[in-house]
């Protein structure tokens, strides 16, 4: 079981991860994977696979994997909760 949450931590940081990146080039796949929510719902779904990466993280296996899940799961929310916050506050009409 604990080698399953590793995957599913796995699999969440590369959605996390692909969020990030699509929304850099055009927004086709961030669109897809938020379903094309907008205003707080999109922040929400944006920063879940972040969270759900790094509690299946914890939860997997306990070897350097885990490590490594771990760093780029919380490496994922770090970035997340950036973006979301120049979002949240560098946009709004002064």
């Amino acid at each position: 079981m604990r080698r399953f949450f590793s995957v599913l931590a796995l699999i969440f940081i590369l959605l996390g991860f692909g969020n990030t990146v699509s929304l850099a080039n055009g927004g086709i796949l961030i669109e897809a994977l938020t379903f094309e929510a907008k205003g707080a719902a999109f922040l929400i779904l944006y920063n879940l696979y972040g969270g759900l990466a790094l509690l299946f993280s914890i939860m997997g296996n306990k070897n350097i994997y885990r490590m490594l899940l771990l760093a780029g799961s919380t490496l994922l929310i770090a970035v997340n909760l950036a973006l979301s916050f120049v979002a949240v506050y560098g946009f709004q009409q002064p």
